[in-house]
């Protein structure tokens, strides 16, 4: 159908009227001309305002259509659409993706990890990945199914930590052949067995799902809180140390603290973070001493715990460890 010229149509209108009145007695072309000009003056404002009805009423449509369409566009594209940025810190010991439309590749750091991903890290492999908010690190033959909203740990082991992120964001969501676990400002280890799933937390609560009921464990000052779940669902708890062996190889798949130029500060805050110590200073003058205290040279092997001493050393601040897992930093009396 062709598209009118709406002064047009509104001229036909005028003549239609004007035959519908049937003949009359002629009158002069003079008379005639004003009569028909009168009219029409007269007949504009009635097109007008019905030419505004069909612009509102059109307007109305195409409104109630845009809001239809966003209606539809959100409901079609859930939260959980939204990827967090997902990127490897470091990978050592040959590890492997096979990544969406991409194949198998060696994993390499600096690499983005798409949703979707699988992660092997194999008999040597160390990794670190950046998930959003929170930092993920593989141990040993360990495989990792890597969603936009959560994470699939089918066997070996993973640390998660936010670092004390008061970023806003969903909670880590890891799943298992043994149920789901739920972070809520943590730092915790998963581990998948065939036959059971065993969840630490050093630092924090999470939420275990069996499917059969939900279960918290939440750290304890000077301990780390432990649940394993068997293949029937069957749930038990310990009580373990938040520091020592089993967690030696989260600081070896992490990177290295760049000591050279940095303060006392952000190096006890770093070793803090990454042992899930607790950081607290004796006196307002130790804190002072450790933000305005110029640190060279580099830890070279030493892990977060044992770099403390080695990097103080060369200091006017000491450390003492106590049995609560807290760091107290205080001022060396003695230098």
């Amino acid at each position: 159908m062709s598209e009118q010229d709406p002064a047009r149509t509104d001229d036909d209108d005028v003549a239609r009227l004007l035959r519908a009145a049937g003949p009359r007695e002629q009158l002069p072309d003079t008379m005639k001309q004003r009569w028909e000009e009168q009219f029409r003056r007269e007949l504009q404002p009635v097109l007008k305002r019905r030419d505004r009805g069909r612009r509102r009423w059109v307007m109305g449509l195409c409104a109630s259509l845009a809001l239809l369409v966003g209606t539809f566009v959100l409901i079609r594209t859930p939260p959980g659409d939204v990827a967090p940025d997902i990127r490897v810190s470091q990978a050592l010991g040959g590890s492997r993706i096979i990544a969406p439309d991409m194949g198998e590749l060696a994993l390499l750091a600096g690499q983005r990890v798409p949703p979707g991903s699988i992660i092997n890290t194999g008999e040597n492999g160390l990794v670190a990945i950046s998930y959003g908010a929170h930092e993920l690190r593989l141990n040993r033959h360990t495989r990792l199914l890597v969603y936009a909203d959560r994470l699939e740990l089918e066997a070996g082991e993973l640390y998660a930590s936010d670092h004390g992120s008061t970023a806003a964001g969903a909670p880590l969501v890891i799943t298992t052949a043994h149920g789901s676990i739920r972070d809520i400002g943590t730092q915790f280890t998963v581990t998948a067995y065939p036959d059971r799933t065993v969840a630490t937390v050093r630092r924090g609560i999470v939420l275990v799902n069996t499917g059969r009921e939900e279960l918290r464990a939440e750290a304890r000052p000077g301990s780390a809180s432990r649940l394993i779940i068997d293949r029937d669902m069957n749930a038990r708890r310990e009580q373990v140390a938040p520091t020592g062996t089993d967690w030696n190889w989260i600081y070896q798949s992490g990177t290295n603290f760049t000591v050279e130029g940095k303060t006392a500060h952000d190096f006890l805050q770093w070793s803090v973070g990454e042992s899930g110590l607790t950081l607290v200073f004796a006196s307002k003058g130790a804190e002072a001493l450790a933000r305005t205290t110029r640190l060279h040279g580099d830890i070279g092997g030493l892990d977060p715990e044992r770099a403390v001493d080695a990097v103080l050393a060369s200091t006017d601040l000491v450390a003492e460890r106590s049995a609560d897992n807290t760091l107290r930093i205080s001022v060396n009396r003695g230098s």
